[in-house]
């Protein structure tokens, strides 16, 4: 282990693992030179890895190492990849992985590819529908007396938020829909805005039609990326979840580890705090380092909001996982007494079963496609042990 590496260690820096290996000394040249991308396939876990968070902040089966103590890594049926899986069960409850495919890689790339187009231009057409609807909002906003002027300041905030509801049901109400809380008095705006609605929803509806053309070949092109059959048994969870997985991470299994898959994702925890939330006057070089894009962590969320959606009426192994976080949580009152800080308690929650969710799926797709990284595949590895 080098000098760097303990020193990062023994500070608490390390987010996983993997940054604290000793390099098998046969497989060093390969690695050096750079014939695979990552050193994890040729390591021996240091044992002082596992307190690796020490001082971060962070619960312990974040930062714990999945991998067994011994590791044998060959193409053909990459062990570590099946034990990660099982180790990501929560509670054991799901079932086996599916055996590993031969020939996955032969046309998987051009459909990564494909599906990455789609996802782009459908948040693209999702953008420019929100901001044609929030145009059309405003204006309904304003016969409604929520542009006033009288209105600005944190001390009228919750009248704005107020009357910004009561446009979205005009809304409703304009396009036909169930309107349930309007008020008499803004009921006349309803005949006064039908018109603008109407040209709004015939504008969108070739966008519409784009969208659900792109969304209908996702989910075509879903079916066949790895850990799709191990998704889609999970209640709450359908075909374009995964597409929009792959269309914004691409190879789920060629990130180094799972750290840097999340990272993609912008749901990772950097330097003990979540992606997306450094400190208080964190200069340009944090925020680069932290690599957020709020539309990714936006689909992560939809993603999770349907599957606790979901498993909350059946009570299903991620609602349970959401729980026990949750209650972890509370005990040690991390954010203060629970009565007065439920929201920030449940997105907690929210954010962990969301981590566990993605680290279940990428040991999915790693024991499926066969191999950790593309690189991996053009090296003759013998078995390697951890003692």
């Amino acid at each position: 282990m080098t000098t760097a590496t303990k020193k990062r260690v023994k500070a608490g820096n390390a987010h996983r693992a993997d940054e604290a290996v000793d390099l098998t000394p046969a497989l060093t040249p390969n690695l050096a030179t750079g014939k695979s991308h990552r050193a994890e396939e040729a390591i021996a876990v240091s044992p002082v890895a596992s307190t690796t968070h020490a001082g971060k902040g962070l619960i312990a089966d974040e930062a714990s190492d999945p991998s067994p103590a011994c590791v044998q890594l060959s193409p053909p049926g990459n062990t570590y990849a099946a034990d990660e899986a099982k180790q990501w069960s929560p509670g054991g409850v799901f079932p086996p992985s599916p055996p590993i495919a031969s020939g996955f890689a032969d046309d998987l790339q051009p459909k990564i590819h494909r599906l990455q187009r789609i996802i782009g231009d459908r948040m693209a057409i999702i953008r420019t529908q929100r901001r044609i609807k929030q145009a059309v909002l405003a204006r309904i906003n304003s016969r409604i007396g929520g542009a006033n002027r009288e209105l600005f300041g944190d001390e009228h905030k919750a009248t704005r938020e107020e009357l910004w509801k009561q446009a979205e049901l005009v809304y409703a109400a304009a396009c036909g829909k169930k309107s349930k809380g309007l008020l008499p008095e803004y009921a006349p705006i309803v005949t006064e805005a039908s018109a603008l609605v109407l040209a709004y929803e015939s504008a969108l509806a070739p966008i519409n039609q784009m969208r659900d053309d792109l969304e209908k070949e996702a989910r075509e092109l879903a079916v066949h990326m790895p850990g799709y059959e191990w998704w889609v048994s999970q209640d709450g969870l359908d075909a374009l979840g995964v597409a929009i997985v792959v269309g914004n991470a691409g190879d789920v299994g060629s990130y180094r580890n799972r750290s840097c898959f999340l990272k993609r994702m912008s749901i990772a925890v950097i330097d003990g705090v979540r992606q997306g939330n450094p400190p208080k006057g964190a200069d340009e070089e944090v925020w680069i380092h932290h690599g957020y894009k709020k539309e990714r962590r936006a689909a992560m969320y939809t993603i999770g909001v349907a599957l606790f959606m979901r498993q909350t009426k059946t009570v299903g192994p991620w609602r349970k996982v959401y729980d026990k976080r949750r209650k972890d949580r509370e005990s040690r009152q991390v954010y203060g007494p629970p009565d007065k800080a439920k929201g920030r308690y449940h997105n907690d929650a929210m954010r962990y079963m969301t981590v566990k969710l993605l680290q279940r799926y990428r040991s999915e797709w790693i024991a499926q496609a066969g191999n950790r990284n593309r690189a991996y595949e053009a090296l003759d590895l013998a078995p390697v042990c951890a003692a």
